[in-house]
């Protein structure tokens, strides 16, 4: 008896725990049969879920066609389902079914949505200065090299806001990290080594007193070193931290430091991804405040005001175009808690709340 007590009791935590790691909605299909009307209510419980997370009406092109392949393959995402409901009326199969959609937050749905949110939205620049210029060096092209290869495998990696480094930099070069230009800023320490590659010497075993020199190979190797961090701009938050290395070797100096510098912006490109995926998992505890406003004041009076709220740990504006500002919330409260927080100061109609959005006009 105690023994089944247990059972009974492992089995309705493994319940639960499977119950937390899936999202339950109700939603309808119709097809021309019941396998085509079964999918359409997966496609729909899929695009359901994902519209708690994602707001479809600020995603670039890049992110609907990810979007697009995720409701194309919207059968794998889904844990169970229990059909409520069917019928055929006039050459249509109609069902209501309740379906979980798998939400564990290493499942591959909610990877391919992270990564969504990470391609939508930060405007990132990459600063590369050299890590000690003092030696008299004339090799001012790599760090531009270096940054036009980040630049480009940033592109290529679907990053849609690269920000060019001469936009933050003043008439010195100076780099100005609070100029609303970017999100996020990515300043990279560069260093290179380079020397001829010989073939080593050795010693005659037949004549142990002698050595023969060593012959050089006619080539030349480098290696092409880079420390990145990378910076929130408007909190000066270091989110990250890593180090790349490249190799090259080629018949000559200038090929050899190319071929290490272009590679080493290709891996740092590739290591900031992974920076941003770790921070784009993080996305879903913010809360978006929208705001539709004809004066760009009020954007940060609010953004000053939210700061003041009981509960909000940290608040940024995201941006603001054509009367709408997007402010970024930190908190664990809910819209309509934030929007009773604002309005005792100012004037606001709230036009919509939602799980982690709250829509405003003032």
């Amino acid at each position: 008896m105690y023994v089944k007590k247990v059972l009974s009791l492992l089995a309705g935590c493994l319940l639960f725990a499977n119950a937390a790691l899936a999202q339950e909605v109700t939603v309808d299909g119709v097809g021309i049969d019941k396998d085509s009307a079964v999918r359409d209510a997966m496609r729909n419980a899929v695009e359901n879920v994902i519209g708690t997370y994602i707001d479809s009406r600020t995603l670039v092109d890049k992110s609907v066609v990810a979007l697009d392949e995720i409701y194309a393959k919207s059968q794998g995402f889904v844990k169970n389902i229990n059909i409520l409901d069917e019928a055929e009326l006039s050459g249509e199969y109609r069902v209501k079914a309740r379906i979980d959609v798998d939400t564990n937050p290493d499942a591959q749905l909610m990877n391919k949505l992270n990564m969504i949110m990470l391609l939508n939205d930060p405007r990132i620049a990459v600063v590369v200065e050299y890590y000690d210029d003092s030696k008299g060096r004339v090799r001012s092209k790599y760090p531009t090299i270096c940054e036009a290869t980040m630049n480009n495998k940033l592109i290529e990696l679907g990053f849609n806001h690269v920000v060019d480094s001469g936009v933050i930099k003043d008439e010195r070069q100076n780099v100005m990290t609070r100029n609303g230009e970017t999100d996020y800023i990515a300043f990279g320490r560069l260093d290179i080594n380079t020397e001829g590659v010989n073939i080593p010497s050795y010693r005659d075993l037949a004549n142990g007193s002698s050595y023969n020199p060593s012959v050089s190979t006619g080539l030349v190797k480098s290696l092409a070193e880079l420390d990145v961090k990378i910076m929130k701009t408007d909190t000066q938050e270091i989110i990250g931290n890593f180090r790349v290395e490249a190799n090259g070797m080629q018949g000559n100096a200038n090929n050899t430091e190319n071929q290490a510098v272009k590679q080493l912006g290709i891996s740092a490109a590739e290591n900031l991804r992974k920076v941003f995926s770790m921070k784009a998992a993080n996305v879903s505890k913010y809360m978006r405040v929208i705001v539709r406003t004809d004066n760009q004041d009020n954007i940060y009076k609010l953004e000053a005001a939210l700061k003041e709220i009981g509960g909000v740990n940290e608040a940024f504006i995201r941006s603001y175009d054509n009367g709408k500002g997007i402010i970024e919330v930190d908190s664990d409260l809910k819209p309509t808690q934030i929007y009773r927080g604002l309005r005792d100061n100012y004037s606001l109609f709230m036009e919509k709340a939602t799980e982690n959005t709250l829509e405003v006009s003032m």
